[in-house]
């Protein structure tokens, strides 16, 4: 979320996806950021539009972009920097096509396409969330207000750095309360996940969720500023499960946004890195900003 780089919003008339492009224009109008709603439809279903209505290219493209504006229905002082844009092709290669195009810093999707099980992101969020070379926002149909309580998951790797520093830019932005979030596998329990053959640790006694609770106080002060320090804090859970652990505290706590790097450690203390990052993101109960590793860079051939 880099604060000089506009911001690109997917739309597909979903309800998510106009809770999308408001809270990305609620976003941007703070830092004074450019967005960009983009509609990509089919070739073949242009084709029978325009086949259907006698359009040429343009008229189609004048047509979408009134209905885009219709859609959004926002008042002028939040639309000033927005740009609407129509095109033909594929979803997920012209929605990254388009991040590129721009330098996007931030790509903001509905958490739910026009056809998706509760609770479960839609097919084109959840491969932009993976792949995309820009952060993700993926917005709950159900957000119908800034957000209050955030959640930023810290495996004390260089990517959740970066996702304690965005969370706490949004936290800034929105007035949010922000809770650090690790989890504490200790030993007992990764060898109940690992089926009792992990082999011995022979580390210090690291493993109290007192010394966490240190460790979590010097990772993330430095990356909270001052005006949102007040309204921040850590925490530490002791459980077997990573991703059960988030999920409760996330239905616990009443957050709605949870903030995680795609990318974490890959040792066996992995936290958020493979399948848990990705069903948090796929079946998170609040909206998600997934936040990509410096330098992370993705094309479509």
């Amino acid at each position: 979320m880099n604060a000089d780089s506009p911001m690109l919003v997917g739309i597909d008339f979903s309800p998510s996806s106009r809770n999308a492009l408001l809270t990305a224009l609620r976003l941007a109008k703070a830092k004074q950021r450019k967005v960009t709603a983009l509609h990509v439809m089919d070739p073949d279903l242009a084709g029978a539009i325009k086949t259907a209505h006698g359009f040429t290219d343009a008229a189609l493209h004048a047509s979408m972009l009134e209905r885009l504006r219709a859609f959004l229905d926002a008042p002028a002082d939040l639309t000033k920097d927005l740009t609407f844009e129509f095109e033909t092709g594929a979803d997920f290669v012209t929605l990254i096509h388009w991040c590129n195009k721009l330098k996007a810093g931030l790509l903001v999707l509905g958490s739910r396409g026009r056809i998706s099980a509760h609770n479960q992101i839609g097919a084109i969020a959840a491969r932009c969330a993976r792949q995309a070379p820009a952060d993700v926002l993926l917005v709950r149909e159900d957000t119908k207000h800034a957000f209050r309580h955030i959640v930023a998951c810290v495996d004390f790797s260089e990517t959740s750095a970066k996702a304690v520093r965005h969370a706490a830019e949004v936290a800034e932005i929105e007035g949010s309360h922000l809770d650090c979030l690790t989890v504490n596998q200790t030993a007992l329990a990764m060898s109940l996940d690992y089926a009792g053959y992990l082999p011995a640790l022979e580390v210090p006694d690291t493993t109290s969720t007192e010394y966490w609770g240190g460790e979590l106080e010097k990772f993330r002060t430095p990356l909270i500023p001052a005006a949102v320090a007040p309204r921040a804090k850590g925490v530490v859970l002791e459980r077997v499960n990573v991703r059960d652990a988030i999920y409760e505290y996330i239905g616990t706590s009443g957050a709605d946004l949870v903030v995680l790097g795609t990318r974490g450690r890959t040792n066996l203390r992995t936290i958020f890195m493979g399948t848990t990052a990705e069903r948090i993101i796929t079946n998170s109960p609040c909206s998600v900003l997934a936040v990509k590793p410096e330098g992370y860079e993705f094309q479509v051939h």
